[in-house]
Formats: C-alpha cells, sequence, structure tokens
C-alpha cells in the first residue's frame, strides 16, 4: 500500500509542476520565433488594430457624416519621428481609407499630404516654392481623419484625428496600441503574440 501511495503522491507532484510550469511562459527575443526585427511588421494584423482605432472616429458625434455630401480627407498616416509615411504608413492609410469607406459610410479622398504637409513644433505647415500656388490650392473636403503612428521595440500605436478643415478643430482623437512578443512556454515551441489594446 505504501509503494501505490508513493507512486500516486509522485504522480500528482509531476502533474502539479507540469501545469506549473505551462503558466510560466516568459518572453524571448525574437529570432527564437523565428522572425527577424525587419520581418515583425509583415507578421502583424494590422486590420483590427486599424479597426480598433477607428472605433470612436465615424461614430462619436456622427452628425458631421450626414451634413456633409462632401469626400473625407483621408492622407497616408506618418511616421511621428520622420514624419514621412514609409512603407507601414501607406498600409495604414489604406486601411484607415477602407474602413472610413465601409464603416463611417462616407466617400474618400486621398492626398499626398506628405508632399506638401508637415507636422512640426509650430504645428501643420504647408510645403509649397510657389506660394501663390499653394495659398490658392483648395480641396474639396470638410473634415480630414489624419493618422501617426510610432513603431517602438514591441509596441505600434497609431494615433488618428478627426479635424474640422474650415477651422482645424480637431473633434475627436483615438488612439491604439499594438504590443508583439515572442513568448516561450516551458514545453512547446517559442510563439509570436500579439495584443491590441
Amino acid at each position: 500500500m505504501s509503494l501505490y501511495r508513493f507512486r500516486q503522491s509522485a504522480l500528482v507532484f509531476a502533474f502539479a509542476a507540469f501545469v506549473s510550469g505551462c503558466t510560466l511562459t516568459r518572453e524571448v527575443p525574437l529570432a527564437d520565433c523565428e522572425i527577424s526585427r525587419a520581418d515583425v511588421v509583415s507578421k502583424l494584423e494590422l486590420k483590427p488594430f486599424v479597426d480598433t482605432a477607428m472605433g470612436g472616429v465615424c461614430t462619436e458625434d456622427s452628425g458631421w457624416l450626414r451634413d456633409t455630401a462632401l469626400p473625407v480627407l483621408v492622407p497616408d498616416a506618418v511616421d511621428i519621428q520622420t514624419l514621412e509615411p514609409g512603407n507601414l504608413g501607406i498600409v495604414l492609410g489604406e486601411l484607415i481609407r477602407s474602413n472610413v469607406i465601409n464603416s463611417c459610410k462616407s466617400l474618400v479622398r486621398q492626398l499626398e499630404a506628405t508632399q506638401q504637409v508637415r507636422l512640426n513644433e509650430s504645428g501643420v505647415t504647408i510645403l509649397s516654392r510657389n506660394v501663390p500656388a499653394g495659398q490658392t490650392r483648395t480641396v474639396s473636403a470638410d473634415v480630414a481623419i489624419v493618422g501617426a503612428y510610432n513603431l517602438e521595440r514591441g509596441r505600434l500605436t497609431l494615433t488618428l484625428r478627426r479635424i474640422r478643415l474650415a477651422d482645424s478643430t480637431i473633434e475627436t482623437i483615438r488612439s491604439s496600441s499594438l504590443k508583439w512578443a515572442c513568448m516561450k512556454p516551458p514545453v512547446v515551441a517559442p510563439r509570436f503574440r500579439q495584443e491590441i489594446s
């Protein structure tokens, strides 16, 4: 009987150690998940991330959608470090425009804003060698949805602003973060994990 109890106790102890070991998941380098730093952005699920960021842009005070027959101006998102869109900003811009069309049910006007508009310490600046031409150029839109992103180690943050163009008033601002890591449980192979907040 004592040998039976010993085996039973050893089995219970081994099972408890296995279960507690499974909860001891730790973060390991991305290389353990066979992902290089350069490839991490291509692994991110950006559509649900942009959908989360756009969550309140169209629904809060949705009167702006009913009052205008003009399209919404949506430039590519810009990196807050370089003030250029880069490949990621172009992809985020496309997802934002798609969301405005599908969720806000509004037409969209795309603008290559990074060619003519810069954000600096003084605010928004329009760049042009021909000042009169820059001053007379108009865009038929009442509202713009402008995105800026910050790519850090393990995190992508997207901030969206709905701006009334007549007086540059920010009507809505939303921010969302996408965190990622390579997580290693003690027993199984490492896995790439993403979390939207």
